[in-house]
C-alpha cells in the first residue's frame, strides 16, 4: 500500500543539490508537490537539510527548493521532501505537475 500524500510523477532532469558541506549533482527520478526522488548526490544521508535547483525541462529557469530534508538515502538514491519555497515557486511547481497529470490521462 502505497501512504504518499501526493501522486509522483516520472521526471528526468538535472538537479543541484546543496547542504552546509557540500554542493552536488543528479538527476530527478520523480517528483510530487511534496517532494522528489534524485539520483546521484554522494555523501547525503536521512535528516540532512538542503536547497535544491531543479533544472526543469520547461525552460523557465531552475525551480529553487529553498529547504528540503532528506528522508531516505541509498548509495545512489535519495528521498526529499520540500520543507519551504516560495508562493511563486510552489505555484510554478503545481502548474507543471497538472500538465503532467493532464498528460498521462490523455
Amino acid at each position: 500500500m502505497d501512504l504518499r500524500a501526493a501522486i509522483r510523477f516520472p521526471l528526468s532532469c538535472p538537479v543541484i543539490l546543496t547542504t552546509e558541506s557540500l554542493e552536488s549533482r543528479g538527476s530527478l527520478l520523480n517528483i510530487s508537490v511534496w517532494g522528489c526522488a534524485v539520483r546521484g548526490p554522494a555523501d547525503v544521508r536521512r535528516g540532512d537539510r538542503c536547497v535544491l535547483a531543479l533544472l526543469m525541462p520547461s525552460g523557465n529557469g531552475p525551480l529553487m527548493i529553498d529547504l528540503a530534508r532528506v528522508r531516505w538515502s541509498t548509495r545512489a538514491e535519495l528521498g526529499v521532501e520540500f520543507l519551504n519555497m516560495t508562493a511563486l515557486t510552489r505555484s510554478r511547481l503545481r502548474r507543471y505537475l497538472l500538465t503532467l497529470r493532464t498528460a498521462t490521462v490523455c
